[in-house]
């Protein structure tokens, strides 16, 4: 045998052997490597924001323990992944309270990406709070006889709302009509001899009179604007308003302010000056000073209790580039958004509402500002989200905002609207984002929806607002909301009155709502209203079925169609205490059916255009069929969301 050869021979399948091996073994690595990549390539990736113990310099907030402190550091960081996302990414909010000391904005660089999500949500079953207020500490006793304290506060402060252990005070307000007093339109007011409103001191010597503000209630507007000066001169005392928005609130047709609906001009009552400072739980800001004061309540104890005033006007803002280049794919989750104001109605220019707390001026019309705001944004989503002591409107949708949802959130203790859907701006100015009659898809208010939502307490500062407003919605729905204590209508959708024959709105549809105690404070409105045309046909139509409706406080309609409202068909509704169950008032209206509903009261007014109402089934006596019983307890939040609505909430 040839032992050199053989030897060859075995080294030769030894070198095969060992590279078929590490050959098996590199593969087997690689398949291992691949498989795990593969599972990580849908998981989602995780981030943690800790208002108390977070850092944002040390920690990469990639653990409870490595915490960032801000969301904006969360959403800074996220946003050098978003082009490349394998899968949703989370960031997780613990409890406590994140003070914003400015906007909290998101744009196209915050977008999820490649179907993903990003979401920011409550940690477990934490209570994280985005608040744009300022605590305000250290009170004490400034007035023994009144029981008054106050704090000091900072010169610059510029609020309109207080927070007490989380309620809302009142700003310090008379309750009578200062007397006497004669309207003149140009400028304000006179009257002879002094002026008294809910305090012995002529409203001639009270100081800080450019904060005084007078409130008005017009019918179904309810205007404010300020004094800028009271004199008194050879028995003549003269009240000038605040310029031009004295000019807005009186020139802004039936509901001005010396209008039909207000002939004398005088206002409701008036509000914001030390010297209404008489009821408990009353408060008042001296710009000039920084002082805030306050008579508690009995039982408050002014050394613990929690004082805010919200500071920021905006919360959070939401904005893609134009139309064709919006931010998305953004979920918020069990989060807390508190703690809002509204400047405007401060200044010069007042809150001149034409109605559903749309303003009208030289501008134009407008909505006021909200605590959160998308702009060119689509497939926002909000679930069990909280909007609550906000000076302006909750939530605002326009400019081309699509595929939005609202679901299972609350909405209380808000002075304007709860949701409003699109604005006013240029509405009727052909070319514009929000015109009529807009061609352009990407612009339209579509597929915005609302779902199993709590309402309560709407309005509570500007009365003419709604729950949920919508100015031209397409494809929007409506669905299993409860709506309560608001001051004018419950669901207001669209605009425009006779001006057009038809718009881009088509297809809203509003069922099995339960929509209650609502136009508490203001007339011509109703639980749900519409108004404007759409652009609907006998096979393309808006449909508001399977609603109850419960105690509607003042005139007219539960169900009411305004000028130039079409193709709408309301049926199997339960209407339970209205003046009226519908109500369709002039000929600008037209194909709306009316059918099959269970009312109180069978009043109604119908004189529109092939219209019709049918089938209306009176009920006295508490004594309901079958089929409206069903349909009141099928109406309102579904059972999966009946834990969002307050234990004590009415």
């Amino acid at each position: 045998m040839n032992l050199k050869n053989n030897r060859s021979t075995i080294k030769s399948s030894n070198n095969k052997a060992s590279y078929f091996r590490l050959l098996r073994l590199c593969f087997i690595v690689l398949l291992v490597v691949l498989t795990r990549l593969g599972a990580m390539a849908g998981k989602p990736i995780n981030y943690y924001v800790d208002p108390v113990k977070g850092d944002d310099i040390t920690h990469d907030g990639t653990s409870v323990a490595k915490a960032f402190r801000t969301i904006e550091k969360a959403r800074d960081v996220v946003r050098t992944m978003h082009a490349n996302m394998k899968g949703d990414i989370h960031v997780y909010l613990r409890g406590g309270t994140y003070w914003l000391k400015s906007t909290l904005l998101f744009d196209t660089t915050d977008s999820g990406t490649r179907g993903f999500n990003i979401i920011y949500a409550a940690y477990k079953n934490e209570k994280p709070v985005i608040s744009g207020g300022k605590e305000i500490k250290d009170w004490t006793l400034f007035d023994t006889t009144k029981n008054i304290y106050r704090a000091y506060a900072g010169k610059g402060l510029e609020t309109r709302q207080l927070f007490v252990n989380g309620i809302r005070a009142t700003r310090a307000r008379s309750t009578v009509v200062p007397s006497p007093l004669t309207f003149v339109k140009a400028f304000g007011y006179t009257a002879k001899g002094d002026v008294f409103a809910n305090s012995p001191i002529p409203m001639q010597r009270w100081k800080n009179q450019g904060d005084i503000e007078f409130v008005f209630k017009n019918e179904w507007t309810a205007p404010r604007i300020g004094v800028s000066t009271i004199s008194s001169n050879d028995s003549i005392t003269t009240i000038n308003m605040k310029q031009p928005g004295w000019g807005f609130v009186t020139n802004k047709g039936g509901t001005s302010v010396g209008g039909s609906h207000n002939a004398k001009g005088l206002p409701w009552y008036i509000e914001n000056a030390y010297e209404l400072l008489d009821e408990e739980g009353e408060w008042y800001l001296d710009r000039a000073t920084g002082f805030i004061y306050y008579k508690p309540g009995a039982g408050e104890n002014m050394a613990s209790a929690s004082v805010v005033v919200p500071v920021l006007e905006e919360l959070v803002r939401i904005q893609g580039a134009d139309a064709g280049n919006k931010t998305g794919n953004i979920q918020f989750r069990g989060l807390t958004f508190s703690h809002a104001t509204y400047l405007r109605v401060s200044g010069n220019r007042g809150l001149p509402d034409a109605q559903n707390n749309v303003m009208r001026d030289d501008q134009g019309e407008s909505i006021i500002n909200a605590a959160v705001n998308l702009k060119y944004a689509r497939a926002i989503k909000f679930e069990r989200v909280v909007f609550e002591h906000l000076g302006g409107s909750g939530l605002n949708m326009y400019s081309g905002s699509q595929d939005n949802l609202v679901a299972g959130c609350v909405f209380t203790d808000i002075s304007g609207n709860g949701i409003q859907v699109g604005d006013y701006a240029g509405i009727f100015t052909a070319g514009t984002e929000s015109y009529m009659q807009n061609t352009d898809s990407l612009v339209w208010l579509r597929n915005n929806d609302i779902y199993n939502s709590y309402f309560n307490k709407i309005g509570v500062e500007y009365f003419s607002s709604s729950a949920i407003a919508a100015t031209l919605p397409v494809d929007m729905d409506i669905v299993h909301n409860e709506i309560s204590n608001a001051p004018y209508s419950g669901i207001h959708i669209g605009w425009g009155w006779d001006r057009f024959a038809t718009s881009v709105s088509q297809r809203t549809n509003i069922q099995y709502n339960y929509i209650h105690d609502i136009m508490s404070v203001l007339r011509d409105g109703g639980a749900i209203y519409t108004l404007g045309p759409t652009n609907g046909s006998a096979t393309n139509k808006g449909y508001i079925t399977n609603n109850y409706i419960q105690n509607v406080n003042n005139q007219f309609g539960a169900l009411y169609a305004d000028e130039g409202s079409s193709w709408f068909d309301l049926s199997d509704n339960v209407i339970n205490k209205s003046p009226r169950y519908a109500h369709i008032w002039t000929r600008s209206i037209h194909d709306i059916n009316i059918n099959n509903n269970y009312t109180t009261t069978l009043d109604n007014i119908n004189k529109g255009i092939n219209t019709s109402m049918t089938n209306a089934t009176l009920v006295t006596n508490g004594d309901w069929p079958p089929a409206a019983v069903k349909i009141m307890s099928n109406a309102g939040l579904e059972k999966a969301y009946s834990n969002i609505k307050p234990v004590n909430s009415k």
